[in-house]
């Protein structure tokens, strides 16, 4: 067994606001008035738009917008990385934008997401996004912005996608879709006496609650928008810096380090051990945190650096494939994408051009692995075969902490989460914007 998790204080404080936003218990009616608060201040705020005292921005393309009302964790991310990736299978023209929450400086310009991009500077579900779907994507602070931005770069854009915008009513949008977890809308309530930052109905096209394999989400208020359900789950391997695939049955062998930098990271720890894989310690380094900011993760980042640098690089073999794929005997940036939906199972070479300068893909652009009509296959490492002598433990984290790490730190290992959307969704989604883009 495990250690007891090392929670940071910003994940300790975290989860128990967490805890506090589930029931109308006493320490959540003592925020209680203040959150009356920001109901009147929300409400003023909407009324200011749809009176147009304050005016919203239309750019020059449709906007698809998705957000939640729910603080923290939801899966915004999963499911923009899912939709585009379905756009994109269709040939849509995908961009997206984003205010890159998290990164330093917040600097007013928007700025392009590039494959070498540093993470503190774009955010780390941005420069996910990018490396995952290969989309154009930018950040600003202001939406608006960062759209202008796009289309100044990229003028055949036909859809922007804004992940996490669903409150930023400056950029006006032409379809929403509001997310949810497990929790549901919690107690009810606005922050900071519950988890809403607004009240719960707003006027979505969609809903969508997800929810993690084996666990019963608690039922969403009627809403006028039709509600969707989803599962997510992590994959049965890891990935590298090179996208390549580590087998989680394959780390058996020496003690594994989890830590995550995301809004519940003992929903990670649980999945891993889910599939089997007991970590000999767990670090829950808060939403966004920087794991070489804690300090044992640090030595032990900079351990596993200078071990690397000393040994050979590992070997590749093909892996086993889908049924009915080919064996992959091409190189690391060679992945196999499959549709489902069309029989599509051509090896599909991803351009060198793609790549960052002086290095390799991280994870690979055009990546489905998010994806709820592409199978993902790539070639499989021994993790033990470049330092089988090791006493280092193995380093596993989520995407969103592997692609912060990943130029300074290439040993970390990363699982994937794998969400499909519901096909109804999608079918509806493709209408909406068919009918955007005839529209023109």
């Amino acid at each position: 067994m495990p250690e007891s998790p090392d929670f940071s204080a910003a994940a300790r404080r975290e989860a128990h606001w967490r805890r506090v936003w589930q029931s109308r218990t006493w320490p959540a009616w003592a925020w209680w008035p203040l959150a009356q608060v920001h109901g009147g201040l929300v409400r003023l705020r909407r009324l200011a738009y749809a009176t147009g005292l304050v005016r919203s921005e239309r750019v020059a393309c449709p906007v698809l917008v998705i957000g939640n009302v729910l603080v923290g964790g939801a899966g915004k991310t999963p499911t923009t990385l899912a939709l585009v990736q379905h756009l994109q299978a269709r040939s849509v023209r995908v961009g997206v934008v984003s205010r890159g929450h998290g990164r330093e400086g917040h600097a007013q310009a928007a700025l392009a997401v590039m494959p070498s991009s540093d993470a503190r500077q774009v955010g780390d579900e941005p420069l996910l996004i990018h490396l995952r779907t290969g989309a154009p994507v930018f950040v600003a602070r202001q939406r608006a912005a960062a759209a202008r931005a796009l289309l100044a770069a990229h003028p055949d854009t036909q859809l922007i996608v804004c992940d996490d915008g669903l409150q930023h009513l400056a950029l006006a949008r032409d379809l929403q879709l509001c997310v949810f977890d497990e929790r549901g809308v919690g107690n009810g309530w606005l922050l900071p006496a519950g988890p809403l930052r607004e009240p719960w109905p707003v006027a979505v096209d969609w809903a969508l609650q997800i929810h993690d394999a084996g666990r019963s989400p608690r039922p969403l208020p009627p809403s006028a928008a039709p509600v969707f359900a989803a599962t997510r789950q992590l994959a049965h391997h890891a990935l590298d810096a090179r996208g390549r695939r580590v087998p989680l049955a394959a780390l058996g062998q020496r003690a594994v380090v989890a830590f995550a930098g995301i809004a519940k990271p003992e929903v990670f720890f649980a999945a891993l051990r889910a599939q089997g894989l007991v970590p000999a310690r767990e670090i829950g380094l808060g939403d966004h945190g920087n794991a070489d900011e804690h300090a044992e993760l640090a030595a032990l980042l900079r351990q596993g650096v200078h071990e690397a640098a000393a040994a050979p690089k590992p070997p590749l073999r093909a892996a086993a494939g889908h049924p009915g794929e080919p064996g992959l005997h091409q190189a690391a940036r060679t992945e196999t994408v499959m549709d489902t939906d069309t029989s599509a199972r051509d090896a599909q070479p991803l351009d060198a051009r793609d790549a960052p300068p002086g290095g390799d893909l991280v994870g690979g652009v055009g990546n489905p692995e998010y994806s709820s009509n592409l199978v993902f296959s790539t070639t499989e490492i021994d993790p033990y075969s470049s330092s089988p002598d090791s006493e280092a433990p193995i380093l596993l984290c989520t995407e969103k902490d592997a692609v912060k790490l990943w130029p300074r730190y290439p040993q970390v290992l990363a699982v994937p989460l794998q969400l499909s959307l519901p096909a109804e969704l999608l079918a509806a989604v493709d209408a909406r914007v068919d009918a955007l883009m005839r529209r023109g």
